[in-house]
């Protein structure tokens, strides 16, 4: 199996990489564009589509060789995301809505590296749109390696799209601490694909409790808490390697970690 790559060293000019997929269009386009001039083999359709219709664009993608640093310092411009385009037409720039089409980035953990995760984005349909483009986007301060795969496109609804536009991860994920290991401060990184109480706690090789750090309701996206390598009472703990317990919902993960000093 072949995914799309990109590969973005840091001595590397900083101009953006994207490929723009082939355009599809929507079921209400084929009585127009098959009596058009757009020969049938060329066309590729969205089956069950029509305007007004919400629907979600998913891809799996995967990263190493990350520079969380780089993030911090530029946070528009380091950035990977999706750049959809809705269409009326089949040339170029028919049709075009730069009113619709915007640059929705994802939100990536603070790692330098992370395995396959999925991201969504809902969209609602414009009235006067019969086609769509899909952008994969790679802005111009990334570092790093950034892998995409099974880009899809589905129908989910005609209700009520969330107004964020934030890409969304489509599964519950916790991330190895960053750094690890740490001396004073690390970040646990989590994703939540829906709004969850959230339970985050710290224990010893023991099975102690050593600190709570998150006990509650957390909205749907990307989250971080840093532990500051500090117990329950506000006392400074010893070295050593100790274990985080992420609860959302029915989901449970748990990973080590190391305090140096």
């Amino acid at each position: 199996m072949y995914s799309l790559k990109f590969d973005m060293p840091a001595n590397r000019d900083p101009h953006d990489g994207f490929v723009g997929t082939k355009r599809y269009y929507f079921d209400s386009a084929q009585t127009n564009l098959y009596s058009s001039n757009v020969p049938n083999h060329d066309i590729s359709h969205l089956t069950g589509i029509v305007p007004g219709d919400i629907i979600r664009i998913a891809v799996w993608i995967k990263a190493d060789s990350l520079q969380p640093d780089s993030a911090d310092a530029n946070p528009v411009t380091w950035a990977v995301g999706l750049t959809p385009g809705f269409f009326n037409g089949n040339g170029n720039n028919i049709g075009y809505n730069p009113l619709v089409q915007n640059d929705y980035q994802f939100q990536f953990p603070h790692v330098t590296s992370f395995g396959w995760t999925q991201y969504y984005l809902d969209l609602t349909v414009p009235n006067d749109a019969n086609a769509l483009e899909v952008r994969l986007h790679v802005y111009a301060r990334f570092t790093g390696k950034i892998y995409f795969d099974d880009l899809t496109v589905q129908k989910i609804g005609v209700t009520s799209v969330n107004n964020n536009h934030e890409m969304m991860p489509a599964n519950f994920q916790v991330f190895q601490n960053y750094p690890n290991p740490f001396n004073p401060t690390t970040t646990i990184n989590f994703a939540l694909p829906q709004s969850s109480n959230v339970r985050i706690v710290i224990y010893d090789m023991l099975g102690r409790e050593v600190r709570t750090l998150v006990d509650g309701n957390e909205v749907a996206g990307m989250h971080s808490i840093v532990w500051d390598g500090r117990n329950n009472f506000g006392s400074q703990v010893a070295s050593g390697t100790y274990i985080y317990r992420v609860v959302a919902g029915s989901f449970t993960a748990v990973k080590k970690m190391i305090l140096l000093k």
